[in-house]
């Protein structure tokens, strides 16, 4: 969950000249439809009877959708630190990767609490897939330590006796085949979700601060210039839901 090396004074001063002599810019001067997305995991069946690995390709792809998060944010989500309501779940993460950048050592510190509603498209309702992922994977999920304490993490394998926790790199891969299936187009990345996400719903008037809090964003500026982009949209309905304004889009 992070390297000592990383945190020495020396590294640190050499990332900050490195960042000032070549700052960072866009990822991208475009983006895709989350519709296209979205209606690709429309399209996956029951979760019940899912086969385990297309259970688990559904919840990466929403969890990316609706938390607007990255590969390095899912690993950092435990079981533990989900609560469920009888209309949505929040969730928190541990040392999300925005306090890099204000230079926070934190040590066993989490996230902001992050709400997801219900939906009224079981096809594409995070809420009920990670229920029901919870319950098909609970008796075999493997337990990781972290900074002496054990949790259970979100995401696992789906193969042998006891199911282990997934890596950065393979819950970056799992989406990224999601999104081929989709028909996206591949010199899209799965870090492309978060800056579609947050554009179709700038685009779809939500209002800016829930978006802000819900993509862990510190201002508007910074999300604006690394992850919006405006393309031609189809009209889609305004919710106080976040989630709900996202799949009218689709």
């Amino acid at each position: 969950m992070g390297s000592p090396l990383m945190s020495l004074p020396i590294v640190s001063a050499f990332r900050k000249s490195v960042n000032i002599l070549r700052p960072s810019g866009p990822a991208s001067v475009t983006t895709w439809d989350v519709a296209i997305l979205l209606n690709f995991i429309r399209s996956m069946g029951s979760d019940d009877t899912s086969p385990l690995p297309q259970l688990q390709l559904k919840v990466i792809l929403l969890l990316r959708l609706d938390l607007l998060s990255r590969s390095s944010d899912l690993i950092k989500l435990f079981r533990s630190e989900v609560e469920w309501t009888e209309s949505f779940f929040r969730v928190r993460f541990l040392r999300p990767k925005e306090w890099r950048a204000e230079g926070k050592n934190s040590v066993h510190e989490w996230s902001n609490w992050v709400s997801v509603f219900k939906v009224q498209d079981h096809r594409c309702c995070l809420y009920r897939t990670l229920k029901t992922w919870f319950t098909r994977t609970k008796d075999r999920v493997q337990w990781v330590q972290v900074e002496g304490v054990r949790y259970q993490p979100v995401l696992c394998s789906t193969t042998g006796k006891q199911f282990r926790a997934l890596s950065v790199r393979e819950v970056s891969s799992i989406a990224a085949m999601g999104m081929l299936a989709a028909g996206i187009p591949k010199n899209f990345k799965p870090q492309s979700i978060r800056g579609a996400v947050a554009s179709a719903l700038v685009d779809y008037g939500l209002p800016m601060e829930q978006i802000l809090s819900q993509g862990r964003w510190a201002d508007k500026s910074m999300m604006i210039k690394y992850y919006y982009r405006k393309i031609p949209r189809k009209k889609g309905k305004v919710s106080s839901n976040l989630q709900e304004t996202l799949r009218s889009t689709g």
